[in-house]
Parts: C-alpha cells; sequence; structure tokens
C-alpha cells in the first residue's frame, strides 16, 4: 500500500470498501447524502441518547444538512462542524432513533434512516 506522508491515509482505500456503521436493521430506508470535499477514506461513528454523530477524519463537507431535518418530521436538527479533525455531523431524533446506517459512496457520505415500523 501506498501511503500519504502527512495524512497516513492508504491511497488505495476506497469509499466503498470503508465498513458501513449504524444500529438496527433497516426497513425501505430514506437515504440523504452529504458531498465531501474528496472521496472519505474512514467512517468513526458514536452512539447517542437521542441519536448519534459520525466523523469522516481529514475531509470537509461541502455542501450544507440543514435541509434534511425538514424533509423529516422524525428528526429535529442535523448540524455540520467542519473542523481540523474532519466533517462531524450529528442527527437529533424527536423519540428515539430509528435504525440507520451511514456509509461512503464516491465524494459523499449517506445515511440510510428506516421508515418508520
Amino acid at each position: 500500500a501506498v501511503i500519504w506522508e502527512d495524512q497516513d491515509e492508504c491511497l488505495e482505500v476506497r469509499p466503498e470498501d470503508v465498513k458501513p456503521w449504524g444500529r438496527g436493521r433497516l426497513n425501505l430506508p430514506t437515504i440523504h447524502r452529504v458531498k465531501l470535499d474528496r472521496p472519505g477514506a474512514d467512517l468513526r461513528g458514536a452512539f447517542q441518547a437521542t441519536g448519534f454523530s459520525v466523523v469522516i477524519p481529514n475531509r470537509r463537507a461541502t455542501e450544507a444538512v440543514g435541509g434534511i431535518a425538514k424533509r423529516d418530521k422524525r428528526i429535529t436538527s442535523v448540524k455540520l462542524d467542519n473542523s481540523d479533525a474532519g466533517a462531524r455531523i450529528t442527527f437529533r431524533f424527536r423519540d428515539k432513533a430509528p435504525a440507520y446506517r451511514v456509509r461512503l459512496r464516491g465524494d459523499y457520505v449517506e445515511f440510510l434512516i428506516s421508515a418508520p415500523e
């Protein structure tokens, strides 16, 4: 594998090869996509009481995420924080979080939110 000296990233990692992250079993999911400045090579998630947050290290999201909450009544907010560590995207739900999955596809991060039971 070829390593970038400045970012400890393997050039051969494709976004589709990064293991998806999430919780629960998906049922007819809605997919929300957020564009990144370049293809992602890693995905780090954290469970929270009313949602989750995910960090895509060494990447920046290049589009707003505010419209996601407007498309789904169950979501109270979606926040984006582009920092030196990477793009952190946080989802908050009104009630218990539904099943979800986060995956990398090309230069996008996709959030699959399960349909209501």
